[in-house]
């Protein structure tokens, strides 16, 4: 086969030149520049918010890296993670906002959302590819058939030119790695892989980074899948697995909420399960008087499918959430019961079983 052959057969990313132009045009129009990214982040949140913001600082930029949720020590290898905080400093004059892998600029939380808002007249670039994002944005680069968000953000980088270095090449692979699904998944294109050789190309270390993600779990979070799956239950004829994580049961292995994540994907994996549905039980603060603050469940559902019969981010904006159309989430401060029986009633409907 001739080169020219070759190159005709295989696919780029999919971000067109205006697109690119934008994020050149927004990045050089701005000085001092807040990234953030969605509430609980993901590898890949974490690696789309950090390898953009330490490829931006090369160029001259100002960057501060801000989110609602705690750091998570799974994740906390990947650079510049440490830096985030869960407030805009008081002393940081912000120009920009950039706001990676987030469908909806009120998943940034609820506090972070009211600081965003704060700065009224502020430009903000939102950078996805979940295909339910609302374009939130002054600026919008959301392509839904992108592996990830970091593979977005490594097409964006090689086309403006930009410097990658080695730690924001590990940060890109990481997100590109963990959305893919070790490169599994049905949204995985010739560009995914072009994306990882490039990171690898400016010095990411792919067994490493593998390691971290995927061969680390604690004692607590292997418990606490144990327990989850032993008490796992199917439905609408074995096609649908649901697992549900309570907070007791994570109390009782000394496990943290974030440990659960890794639960739908086993669900999903069950031979003759097609969709698998996590419930985690999360203890927030309700309402409130002036003498007492009462705790209440918060239920973060996570929906995982291996059938292209279900559209998972179409179930999950009915319940407030969104996605892509294999993975999607949402949140319910509905009753166990109340939640699971809704649930799997839409469940029941899409997979044509009624």
């Amino acid at each position: 086969m001739s080169n020219k052959n070759q190159s005709e057969s295989f696919s780029t990313h999919s971000i067109s030149s205006k697109q690119i132009k934008d994020f050149v045009d927004f990045v050089n129009s701005a000085s001092r520049i807040v990234i953030s990214t969605h509430e609980n982040p993901d590898a890949d949140a974490y690696g789309s918010s950090c390898g953009l913001g330490l490829a931006l600082r090369q160029i001259g930029k100002e960057v501060v890296f801000v989110n609602s949720s705690p750091l998570s020590e799974k994740i906390d290898f990947i650079p510049a993670a440490v830096e985030i905080t869960n407030k805009i400093p008081s002393n940081f004059k912000v120009d920009a906002f950039i706001v990676c892998d987030c469908g909806a600029l009120s998943r940034v939380g609820d506090s972070l959302f009211k600081e965003i808002t704060a700065f009224s007249g502020k430009p903000i670039l939102n950078i996805d590819h979940h295909i339910s994002n609302d374009h939130f944005g002054s600026e919008n680069i959301v392509i839904a058939n992108a592996s990830s968000t970091a593979e977005l953000i490594c097409a964006l980088l090689s086309e403006a030119k930009f410097p990658i270095s080695a730690q924001s090449a590990t940060c890109l692979y990481a997100g590109i790695l963990a959305d893919s699904g070790s490169f599994r998944y049905s949204c995985i294109r010739p560009y995914t892989f072009e994306a990882a050789a490039l990171c690898i190309a400016k010095g990411a270390n792919p067994f490493e980074i593998a390691q971290k993600l995927f061969s680390n779990d604690s004692l607590q979070q292997v418990k606490l899948h144990a327990q989850a799956m032993l008490e796992m239950s199917l439905h609408i004829s074995s096609q649908v697995a649901l697992i549900v994580t309570t907070a007791k049961m994570i109390e009782d292995c000394g496990a943290e909420i974030s440990d659960s994540e890794g639960l739908a994907e086993k669900g999903r994996d069950i031979e003759g399960v097609l969709v698998s549905v996590l419930m985690k039980e999360d203890q927030v603060l309700g309402e409130s008087s002036e003498s007492e603050q009462k705790l209440c469940s918060l239920w973060r559902v996570s929906l995982r499918s291996k059938t292209d019969k279900v559209d998972l981010s179409a179930i999950a904006q009915k319940f407030g959430g969104g996605g892509h159309k294999a993975a999607a989430a949402f949140r319910s401060k509905k009753s166990r019961e109340e939640l699971s029986t809704a649930l799997l009633a839409e469940l029941e409907i899409a997979l044509g079983v009624l």
